[in-house]
């Protein structure tokens, strides 16, 4: 019987979609199957006809037969490890190709080897020498261009059959330098060689050079990148000769580009291995250089050129300022950095005062933490460049900063709970400081405003140096609820201010009536919930007292 023919993959998936459908109805059957088609061989009839100069040959169309192969469940199919993937051999050469068969589930009863031709015959003198489970191996012999292709092992279980392990074998051809050819396959091309259309013979690739009847990979010639200097006024690069047939380099031609091409500059040097580009260079700019070997052939008479791949050269960097000296502020309150753009394509910041760090991703940033007055602090900034490039780089500046020596002023709270048209005292702390300079001025403000103290509302508030006191009388909702009253002390070199905000309720007592939580009595932890005045979240109540608790109200 003629070898079975089969097709590529893709045909045989939709192939089998179709006949599962068909199968399903004929068999209830859960098994899989696919047609593959085989043909026979062509059989050819020549009938010649000759009227003394004619001849014609008629070819009659080649049969086909159809069998059924059961495809077995892949989730039961064994494990088939087939090596090597791929092998590239000479013609006329031998090829081996090995299976090895873990079976997990369902034992492996058969196997068999096939091509895009069809069912491999072992025994045929071609693939004399293969073999089947135990140890299945695959031998192509004497191989040719027609050998070619992917080559499949068949694994055989009890419900049907495994397939989808395959390997290819790829021929070289044998023809050398000058040999007459008529493809490039047939040109060996592990010796850099591929036909030439013009003068139909094995020639070198466009990849290679002709010397001594061999070729060569032009990469060889490139030249050998030793070592650089970059600083703001020069860049200096130093290089060799390439390691093989440097006697073929006629000259070298150099170039420098920008990342940006802002700056592009090429020469030629002749035979020198250094060369320095003199301009300014931006700090922290990437530039690109290149080496281009000038190489005349001897045996062709031709020249090529041989290009380095491009080395990224960044310019010194500055090491990162604290401040720019104009721009910067250093109120402990408020600390205000300005850095200097002195380097080029600055990702992001990370800066550290006083064992706090954050990352800044602006050459601007007001510092969060409040400093004290008068007080040096250590400042560490690591500047991060082209951070996404493999070229990336840092820099650091470890120094010192001093807060600005103005008087601090503190409340004892940042917030004020107080009954409705009840009467407040707010008294503030001016700290003594030893070097600091005396305070020479205290006000009141709300909201950012200046208060008159002598005004009939605030009788009773100071602006004592050392202790102001604001007296609030008969506080309600609408000129005092939510709004921020601040201290600000005063010295010779600035002022620092300290701000609180005023919270007043109506006192209105547990389970009273109400419209909004500001009516409840805040300092017992009452808030309005379902128009009552009622214990705030993760307070509990006991005889009308709201009491702190982790716990949940049912655990009580």
């Amino acid at each position: 019987m003629a070898p079975l023919r089969f097709f590529q993959k893709t045909l045989i998936v939709l192939i089998l979609s179709v006949l599962l459908q068909c199968i399903s109805v004929l068999n209830a059957q859960s098994s899989k199957e696919i047609s593959t088609l085989s043909t026979q061989d062509v059989a050819e009839s020549t009938f010649e006809i000759t009227n003394g100069s004619s001849t014609i040959t008629t070819i009659l169309p080649p049969t086909t037969t159809t069998e059924i192969m059961i495809v077995a469940d892949s989730s039961r199919c064994p494990v088939v490890i087939l090596l090597p993937e791929i092998i590239a051999t000479h013609i006329g050469t031998s090829s081996t190709f090995k299976a090895v068969i873990y079976a997990y589930f369902d034992e492996a009863l058969e196997s068999r080897w096939s091509s895009l031709t069809g069912i491999i015959d072992i025994n045929d003198p071609k693939f004399l020498g293969s073999k089947n489970i135990p140890f299945p191996e695959l031998v192509v012999n004497n191989v040719t261009f027609e050998d070619d292709g992917v080559y499949e092992i068949q694994v055989r279980i009890n419900d049907g059959w495994c397939i989808g392990n395959n390997v290819t074998l790829d021929t070289i051809g044998v023809l050398d330098l000058d040999d007459p050819c008529n493809s490039s396959k047939e040109c060996d091309l592990l010796k850099n060689l591929v036909c030439s259309s013009l003068s139909q013979t094995c020639v070198c690739n466009n990849d290679s050079y002709h010397r001594n009847r061999a070729c060569y990979l032009r990469t060889r010639l490139r030249a050998i990148f030793s070592s650089s200097k970059t600083t703001t006024s020069n860049i200096t690069v130093w290089w060799n000769h390439p390691y093989q047939d440097a006697d073929l380099v006629q000259s070298y031609n150099v170039s420098l580009r920008a990342f940006d091409s802002s700056y592009n500059f090429q020469t030629s040097v002749e035979l020198q291995t250094n060369y320095t580009f003199e301009s300014y260079f931006l700090p922290g700019y990437v530039y690109f250089f290149e080496i281009t070997s000038v190489v005349f052939l001897n045996d062709s008479a031709d020249t090529i050129f041989v290009k380095t791949d491009a080395i990224n050269f960044i310019v010194e960097l500055l090491p990162p300022r604290p401040m720019d000296t104009n721009a910067s502020f250093f109120h402990p309150q408020r600390l205000f950095l300005r850095l200097p753009e002195d380097n080029y394509n600055v990702d992001w910041y990370d800066i550290t005062i006083n064992r706090y760090g954050w990352r800044v991703y602006w050459r601007e940033y007001y510092w969060p933490e409040h400093l004290e007055p008068g007080t040096n602090y250590t400042i560490r900034i690591v500047a991060y460049y082209w951070w996404s490039e493999s070229y990336r780089r840092t820099s650091t500046y470890n120094g010192y900063i001093e807060t600005q020596r103005v008087p601090k002023v503190t409340f004892p709270s940042s917030e004020f709970t107080v009954p409705l048209l009840s009467k407040l005292e707010i008294t503030a702390t001016v700290h003594n400081i030893s070097n600091i300079p005396l305070t020479t001025a205290i006000k009141w403000q709300k909201n950012m405003e200046n208060i008159n103290i002598t005004d009939s509302r605030f009788i009773g508030s100071t602006e004592d140096l050392a202790a102001p006191k604001l007296v609030i009388d008969k506080v309600d909702l609408i000129n005092d609820h939510g709004q921020f009253y601040r201290c600000v002390a005063t010295n010779s070199e600035g002022s620092w201010t300290a701000s609180a905000k005023i919270i007043v309720h109506e006192g209105f007592e547990f389970l009273e009536s109400c419209n909004r939580s500001e009516q409840c009595n805040t300092e017992k932890h009452l808030t309005c919930r379902q128009s009552k005045c009622l214990c705030k979240n993760n307070y509990y109540h006991y005889n009308s007292t709201c009491f702190f608790t982790m716990l949940n109200k049912t655990d009580l």
